[in-house]
């Protein structure tokens, strides 16, 4: 179970990293324009702070993580699919999933 639930924090990290980095390639890298200028504030809460705390919940209290993630997974796909500018894996993309 450890390993498995290694693995989904891993994924559930990347999957927050991907909608992070994504955010910051449109307000061209500024944290303070994706923070305070964001057309769709709504989606830092549903797409990252509602994720992360329920995350932190459960796994805190079982070892059930990871049907987090799987839905997570399942929620930010969602999301992807209505972009209209997708992430472009340019220098900075490729510096930031290497940390």
């Amino acid at each position: 179970m450890i390993i498995l639930n290694a693995i989904f924090y891993t994924l559930f990290i990347l999957a927050i990293g991907y909608y992070f980095i994504t955010n910051l390639q449109w307000y061209s890298y500024k944290l303070n324009r994706v923070l305070f200028h964001h057309t769709k504030t709504w989606w830092h809460f549903v797409y990252f702070l509602l994720p992360f705390s329920i995350y932190a919940f459960i796994d805190g209290m079982s070892d059930y993580g990871f049907v987090v993630v799987i839905m997570y997974l399942g929620l930010l796909y969602q999301w992807y699919k209505g972009l209209d500018k997708p992430l472009v894996f340019t220098g900075r993309v490729k510096r930031f999933l290497q940390r």
